[in-house]
């Protein structure tokens, strides 16, 4: 569709990935009432998911979707920019609430009462300043509309470590030998032993330290204050719709190590512990590669079956960050990652994400690719670990959650987050160097550098990692609060067994 005003071309609609998970689709969309003295035009669409829920007990929280548009000037090929939201504005659908962050990267919309169930919420209308964002009233534009399901975890008091003896450096208060340690504000922590008002860690050297004595400073993410994660860890057909919004510069940065035409992870011509991101085609110069979906290779890409849901693996601290700085949204601290999975609740000695320490293995694969994939054993697993010779590499994001399971069948954390035990690893920012303690929190504004990576004020070079993987074999590594790997030089590697999710403080 041409006009002589802005150019609407809806040609991604960023939901389908997590199509099986809650089903979350982004339609009906298109732009309406330009407003040519205030340069501002109105994004609609329509929003809906399954298994939503809000409560205001218990966990006190609610599931969201963070909407977010790329845009690009239809003369200028390959370079894509992020659209800015206004703060007011917006035509809320009836049963909605809508957060329009101070940056406008973005949008929240989520249920304005107590419910479950399915939400469709119709004629959602977000105000896009595209005057903020340099185009003129006649400029012909592309644009795509993103939507990530997202989890709202609210201020408060937690602990970090849970007191057992197998959590490899685990946090704990000051002098004491395992005492969990509690999280009471945002206030600077004095990292130290000297005293039990302290946070310390039961290694001081190696891959799990908790590094020299210091502070976190006020402005450190300790998980406190509310703010809101990612259901789900990156699926591949997220970070493949990522990889094609890039230039050609920023794609040779981030793309996997994939080069070749129809070549999948660092040139292999398979895909590699079930990671089916394949480069489709490259026009060659200076143009954008082209990026799709081919688990079961047969050179046909984006298929039902090419597993696009999968969660996404190869994935570095690098290709983390520079996801969290595209979308408008940011690394996760390790005090934040245990705050998603235990909540309020008091430690439970070598707890995994759901609770208990009840393990429940997947050892093969039904349904391999497909939105509907599942473990084989689908009623009484709730992890991808142990290194089975049926898994060898993670699964579909959500597939062990069903309309009917408990929070420990389901694998899901206190404020129901997916897959933080097991599955992969994830990237986070630690406490042990001093470069991670003067990290900010500060939001990604949807810009790479001309390189591909993230460019955002006091975002630490390296990351740690926790939670366990597909390949662990050590119970322990599945313990919220073991701290295995957290240090170590493993920030510039691509791993089978690394991935990650986004976090955004709340306002």
């Amino acid at each position: 569709m041409r006009i002589k005003h802005l150019l609407v071309l809806v040609v991604s609609l960023i939901a389908f990935y997590n199509l099986k998970a809650n089903n979350l689709q982004i339609s009906n969309m298109y732009l309406r009432g330009q407003n040519d003295a205030e340069g501002y035009k109105m994004i609609k669409m329509d929003v809906s998911w399954d298994n939503s829920w809000r409560t205001s007990t218990y966990e006190s929280n609610y599931d969201a979707v963070w909407i977010f548009a790329k845009y690009r000037l239809l003369w200028q090929e390959g370079v894509w920019y992020h659209a800015t939201i206004n703060v007011t504005g917006s035509s809320v659908p009836a049963g909605a609430s809508v957060d329009v962050p101070s940056d406008g990267k973005g949008a929240f919309i989520y249920r304005n009462a107590d419910g479950s169930g399915s939400v469709n919420f119709a004629d959602l209308q977000l105000r896009w300043n595209y005057a903020v964002d340099g185009l003129n009233n006649t400029d012909s534009v592309e644009i795509c509309v993103y939507g990530i399901e997202m989890v709202y975890v609210p201020q408060g008091s937690f602990y970090v470590g849970d007191g057992s003896g197998s959590s490899s450096g685990q946090f704990i208060r000051g002098t004491t030998t395992n005492t969990p340690f509690q999280v009471t504000s945002e206030g600077a922590i004095t990292i130290n032993n000297t005293i039990n008002s302290e946070l310390w860690g039961t290694s001081t050297s190696g891959a799990n330290q908790i590094g020299a004595s210091g502070s976190l400073p006020d402005a450190y993410p300790k998980g406190y204050n509310a703010f809101y994660v990612m259901k789900y860890a990156i699926a591949q057909g997220q970070y493949r719709d990522f990889l094609n919004k890039l230039t050609r510069t920023q794609q040779s940065n981030r793309a996997l190590g994939i080069t070749g035409t129809g070549n999948f992870y660092n040139n292999n011509t398979s895909p590699v512990n079930r990671n089916g991101i394949r480069l489709a085609s490259d026009l060659g110069s200076t143009y954008p590669r082209v990026y799709d979906c081919d688990l079961n290779n047969n050179g046909v890409g984006n298929e039902l079956d090419d597993g696009e849901h999968i969660e996404c693996n190869w994935l570095s601290y690098y290709d983390l960050q520079a996801y969290c700085d595209w979308s408008g949204l940011r690394p996760m601290t390790e005090l934040e990652f245990e705050k998603a999975c235990r909540g309020t609740l008091s430690p439970f000695p070598d707890e995994k994400a759901w609770g208990n320490t009840n393990i429940s293995v997947a050892t093969g694969i039904m349904n391999s690719g497909l939105g509907s994939e599942a473990p084989t054993n689908p009623t009484t697993t709730n992890v991808a670990f142990g290194n089975s010779s049926g898994v060898q590499g993670p699964l579909r994001v959500g597939c062990f959650a069903g309309a009917t399971t408990t929070r420990e069948q389901a694998g899901a954390t206190y404020y129901g987050i997916m897959e933080m035990s097991g599955n992969c690893w994830e990237w986070v920012v630690d406490v042990a160097r001093a470069a991670s303690r003067s990290y900010t929190g500060l939001h990604g504004d949807g810009v790479l550098s001309t390189v591909g990576d993230y460019n955002q004020t006091n975002w630490p070079n390296r990351g740690g990692l926790r939670g366990g993987a597909w390949s662990s074999t050590a119970s322990n590594l599945l313990n919220v609060s073991d701290r295995t790997s957290v240090v170590g030089d493993y920030y510039n590697q691509r791993y089978n067994t690394a991935a990650g999710r986004c976090v955004r403080t709340a306002q």
